[in-house]
Order: C-alpha cells, then sequence, then structure tokens
C-alpha cells in the first residue's frame, strides 16, 4: 500500500506545488460579489492575486495512513515566482516514521532540506539542490511546469468550464468574511492540467472517477483564503486498482486544504547557503 499512498501524496504535493506562486492575469473584479459562474469567479480572483501577489499559506493534508502539515510564504509572478515551506509528514500508520523537511523554489531550482536520518543526509550538509529542467527531462514531474502554475487561481483554474457552481455559503476564514463556494471538478480536466507533467503519476489519469468536490474560499476582495480538495474518491480507486487496498481500510476523508492570509505581504526568499548544499539532483544522486 505504500506505493499507492507515496503516489496520490505525490499528486496532492504536486497540487499544493501548484497553489503556492506562477502567472497571474487580469479579469474584471467586482469586490464583494457572489459569483454564479466559475468563469467570473477565476477572472475576479485573477485580477485581485496579480496586484497583491504574495501570501502566506498553511497545508494540511491527509490521505489516509499519511498526513502532513506545512506553512510557507510565496511570491506570485509568472518566471518571478518564489515559494518557501516547512513540512511535517507523518507516515507513522503507514511504518515510515515521520519526516520534517523544508523546500524552497526559486530561480527554476528547487532546495530540499533532507529530514534527519534520511538514507543520504549529511547533517553538515542537509540541503539537495535539484535543477526543475532536469526533472522534467529525467521524466519525473515537470516542476518547471508546476512553477509556471504555482498561483493559488491556477489551482481555480481547474473550476472553469467544469459545470456550474453547486453551492455557495457567507462564512468566515481567519476571522474575516469570506464566501465559500461548492463545485464538483471534471476528472479528466483535473489530470490534462497536472497528469502530463507528473511522470507516472500521469497513469492516475485511467482511474474512473467523473467528478471531485473542490472548496474554494474567497474574500471580499476577491482574494482566495482557502481551497480544499476532496481526494477521497482518488486514493480509494488508486489503492484498489493496484491491489493495495487492505481488507477494512479505506481512504475516505482524504482531502488537501490550502489556507492563504496577509495578502500582499513582503516576501523574503533566498537559497541556502552553498557550504550547506550535499548533492544536486534527486535524493540519493550524486
Amino acid at each position: 500500500m505504500r506505493t499507492t499512498v507515496i503516489a496520490a501524496g505525490s499528486l496532492a504535493l504536486a497540487l499544493t506545488l501548484g497553489a503556492c506562486g506562477g502567472e497571474s492575469t487580469g479579469g474584471t473584479a467586482t469586490a464583494g460579489k457572489t459569483f454564479t459562474d466559475a468563469a467570473s469567479l477565476v477572472s475576479a480572483a485573477k485580477e485581485s492575486t496579480s496586484e497583491k501577489k504574495s501570501a502566506n499559506f498553511t497545508m494540511d493534508m491527509d490521505m489516509g495512513p499519511v498526513t502532513a502539515t506545512a506553512d510557507g510564504q510565496g511570491l506570485f509572478d509568472g518566471e518571478n515566482s518564489q515559494m518557501a515551506m516547512t513540512m511535517s509528514m507523518d507516515m507513522s500508520a503507514a511504518g515510515m516514521g515521520t519526516m520534517n523537511m523544508e523546500i524552497r523554489m526559486l530561480d527554476n531550482v528547487m532546495y530540499v532540506k533532507l529530514p534527519s536520518g534520511m538514507p543520504g543526509a549529511n547533517p553538515a550538509k542537509p540541503w539537495t539542490k535539484m535543477d526543475l529542467a532536469d526533472m522534467s527531462a529525467a521524466g519525473g514531474m515537470d516542476m518547471g511546469q508546476l512553477m509556471e502554475q504555482n498561483d493559488p487561481t491556477k489551482a481555480l483554474e481547474m473550476l472553469k468550464g467544469s459545470g456550474e457552481i453547486t453551492g455557495t455559503e457567507e462564512t468566515q476564514v481567519n476571522g474575516e468574511p469570506a464566501t465559500k463556494y461548492t463545485v464538483n471538478v471534471d476528472f479528466a480536466k483535473l489530470m490534462s492540467q497536472y497528469g502530463g507533467g507528473m511522470g507516472q503519476l500521469g497513469d492516475m489519469r485511467g482511474l474512473k472517477i467523473d467528478t471531485i468536490p473542490v472548496e474554494a474560499w474567497i474574500n471580499a476582495e476577491n482574494l482566495p483564503v482557502r481551497f480544499k480538495m476532496d481526494m477521497s474518491e482518488i486514493m480509494n480507486q488508486a489503492a484498489k486498482s493496484s491491489g493495495q487496498m487492505p481488507k477494512g481500510v479505506n481512504f475516505d476523508g482524504a482531502h488537501i486544504t490550502m489556507t492563504y492570509s496577509d495578502w500582499g505581504t513582503p516576501v523574503s526568499i533566498e537559497a541556502p547557503p552553498a557550504s550547506q548544499i550535499g548533492k544536486s539532483g534527486l535524493p540519493g544522486g550524486n
């Protein structure tokens, strides 16, 4: 079951990275308006984020036996996008313990601070450096593509053309008024957007899923303040199709949630000192 959890977890991580920085284009926004169609909603959010450009964020991910939390900051400015976050991934239920890591993405490079005790990790030089173009060429996730899409509104892009908004609710996020939009997203379109840049994970496009539930919270300034994707059906079908679903186990309630705050806050992200970078390429490389 580890393979299935890691694969679907990687999809979730890809969606996370794809929802944290990238190219924003303008639209016609009306502050405080409740939208009735996804295209207008996304257009308004794009205009607002293109003005603010940066925010802090937190992430909560539940993949059954694997859970993770993270916090960080992002600059959402096309090719100049940057992101930094610290993540704690609890895989104890899968017999793999807890991993704490730090990720920084800037200048088309991803830096990962390997968890202490991980094979290949050097406490004196804990960082590994991965050129995003090299990762794509090696057949892995197209992280460069994800950086291009590294904007909360890019996550919202999957709502466009996926059907009508199925529900709205006036609520609060971080103590501020927000409108929650519920949309059923076409799974084929989701994998068309992300699957092509995910190496072998693109095979998940073969799952027999019509739609997946997505919830997006937009504040009075038309800024995205929370985004939640229900991963239950993806995880359940991936496990069953791989023959790795133990009897009595399910992934009901699996999800990934991103929460954004402090829009417009200055972001300062730097590469780790060269003296602390021990490896180049994927963990375990030279």
